[in-house]
């Protein structure tokens, strides 16, 4: 194997963006798969709003519902029910 060469761009940010189109990501349990935990497609935000989706995932692997934080709005139920969350904040 030959030498790996890493790029040192300081200009370059790297990640995922979503593309669900819904600006909000999904939290929470499955709504058939009790087991199944969401905490994805937050796009951009993710990093801001990291904090708060894991004390809230936590919580609810703990307890069995969320405690400090409701974040049953941004529940994958929404999605099937055509109820968008909308940001209004969004620059």
């Amino acid at each position: 194997m030959g030498r790996h060469r890493v790029a040192r761009d300081r200009r370059a940010r790297a990640g995922v963006r979503s593309r669900q189109g819904r600006q909000n990501g999904i939290v929470g349990p499955h709504p058939e798969l009790p087991n199944l935990l969401f905490a994805t497609g937050f796009s951009g935000h993710g990093i801001q709003q990291s904090p708060a989706v894991g004390r809230a995932v936590a919580e609810w692997l703990v307890h069995g519902r969320y405690r400090s934080l409701d974040l049953a709005a941004f529940g994958y139920d929404r999605i099937p029910a055509g109820r968008p969350v909308r940001e209004l904040a969004v620059v």
